[in-house]
């Protein structure tokens, strides 16, 4: 599970993602990796061989894909953005800390905007969706997976 839980919270890999493929397709990795492997509340982080998830790698990959989801429309014309967007999310969020690792280490080749006054509750958005004409009405399904 270690290298599965590397590549999902690693913004590069993110960003990478997204401009070869559809953002969408990325969620669906997501989904499939935290459907298939098991939730243990009491295992160790650093046990490599373990089948089960530990509570913090958990909510760290739980973390990433929730921002993805949120941002995936703006990803799939922008996947540049990963970063900037990362980083503007509130500062404890693992997701916020790794886009901030990365800019304090000048992997950013690009300029990129800061907000300054930037929220430091979650972002109540759960998902952005995208289409071409006005929406009249949604129906979410009775297990609330699909809308």
């Amino acid at each position: 599970w270690k290298g599965v839980e590397e590549a999902l919270t690693s913004l590069r890999f993110i960003e990478n993602k997204c401009r070869a493929a559809d953002p969408f397709q990325l969620l669906t990795d997501f989904s499939a990796a935290l459907d298939a492997v098991q939730f243990h509340p009491i295992l160790d982080d650093d046990d490599e061989g373990a089948s089960a998830l530990s509570y913090v790698q958990r909510i760290r990959v739980t973390d990433f894909h929730n921002f993805v989801k949120t941002f995936a429309p703006v990803f799939a014309s922008h996947p540049e953005l990963v970063i900037q967007q990362a980083a503007n999310m509130p500062d404890e969020s693992p997701v916020a800390r790794e886009a901030l690792r990365i800019v304090g280490d000048a992997e950013v080749e690009t300029a990129w905007f800061q907000y300054l006054n930037k929220s430091q509750l979650a972002d109540p958005c759960q998902m952005s969706l995208k289409c071409n004409g006005p929406i009249d009405a949604v129906s979410y399904a009775p297990d609330g997976r699909r809308i």
